[in-house]
């Protein structure tokens, strides 16, 4: 079954190689598993992969991502970066920059945060999730996936969602062409990508600290058992934190404002 909509993507590029290779399914289990196999049988990088619906899509710490059809979007490319194998750790962070800039350009971008280490939040609650899958092999780092799902057209969502889930057209005040949101963010993402590739880390790095959700904040990391204030990032995108007990640095976990009832952000 063909969905109009998404194949107006090709259309609407901007891009020289993201989403120049492009499948596009009215329905499937994971954009995640579908990238994953074109990695596997050679497709290049900038292969994407968008549905219109996902029976089986997945985040990050093992939770489902939400995924009905007709309203949002549910992506993942392949990726084939050529740098030094330590920088990849930071890839996430970069894909969320270029998503972020994206949807900057349907809603006042004073709006948009990064929440370390892959979420994106608008008016303070969660519209984009990004997950990154590595694949290697006997020689290295064969490629990556990075998936995301943004929510675009939603109106409802479950009440007892953590973190609180928005979606653009909330934010704006009226539903969005979800596959031009898709175009820009598509265009945008190519563009960081490529900087984070090709430039200094702190030419990526910066940008996100600049935009990252809860800096000079009191925040609870898990595994921290003291809260910290948020200070930045570290040169291999840990999160920085100032604690009673000196400074640290987080390479993974969730973060939650910090209230003394442990209210979560």
């Amino acid at each position: 079954m063909s969905v109009p909509d998404l194949e107006r993507l090709p259309a609407l590029l901007a891009t020289r190689v993201l989403g120049r290779s492009l499948e596009v399914h009215h329905e499937t289990t994971s954009t995640m598993d579908d990238a994953r196999i074109a990695l596997m049988h050679g497709a290049a990088t900038g292969h994407v992969v968008v549905a219109d619906r996902q029976t089986g899509g997945r985040g990050t710490h093992g939770r489902v991502w939400s995924s009905p059809s007709g309203q949002d979007l549910y992506v993942s490319f392949v990726a084939r970066p050529r740098m030094h194998i330590e920088r990849l750790p930071t890839l996430a962070l970069a894909a969320g920059l270029g998503i972020a800039r994206g949807i900057g350009c349907f809603v006042d971008p004073s709006r948009v945060r990064l929440k370390w280490p892959n979420d994106i939040l608008v008016d303070g609650a969660k519209c984009v999730g990004v997950l990154v899958e590595t694949r290697a092999t006997a020689d290295g780092v064969d490629g990556v996936v990075v998936g995301f799902g943004i929510n675009v057209n939603r109106l409802i969502f479950e009440v007892d969602a953590v973190p609180t889930p928005t979606s653009l057209a909330l934010a704006n005040g009226g539903p969005l062409d979800r596959v031009e949101v898709l175009a820009r963010v598509l265009e945008h993402l190519e563009t960081t990508l490529l900087t984070w590739e090709r430039e200094p880390l702190p030419s990526t790095l910066d940008p996100i600290v600049a935009m990252l959700a809860y800096r000079g904040e009191t925040v609870r990391v898990d595994g921290v058992g003291e809260p910290g204030t948020v200070v930045g990032l570290a040169e291999d995108g840990g999160l920085t934190i100032e604690t009673p007990t000196g400074r640290r640095t987080i390479q993974a976990g969730r973060i939650e404002r910090f209230t003394n009832d442990a209210t979560k952000a």
